[in-house]
C-alpha cells in the first residue's frame, strides 16, 4: 500500500507533463492562467481578502491576454 501511494502520484505527474509537452501552446497557456481565478477565490474564502482596483485591473489584463491567445 505504501508503494502504491508513492508510485501513483509520480505516474499522474508524468501524464500531466506529457499533456503540457504535447498540447497546443495557446490552449495550455490559457488554462495555465486559471490560477488567477483560484487565487482570488481562495483569498476571499480563506482570508476574507478582497482584491483592490489595481489588482483587479492586473488580473483582467492577464485573463484578457489568455483569451486573446486562444482566439489566434
Amino acid at each position: 500500500m505504501a508503494i502504491q501511494a508513492t508510485v501513483k502520484p509520480r505516474r499522474i505527474g508524468q501524464r500531466r507533463r506529457a499533456y503540457y509537452q504535447n498540447g497546443p501552446p495557446t490552449v495550455i497557456g490559457a488554462f495555465d492562467f486559471a490560477y488567477v481565478a483560484f487565487a482570488v477565490l481562495w483569498g476571499v474564502v480563506f482570508f476574507a481578502d478582497v482584491p483592490d482596483l489595481a489588482s483587479a485591473a492586473g488580473m483582467a489584463l492577464i485573463v484578457g491576454a489568455g483569451i486573446l491567445s486562444l482566439r489566434q
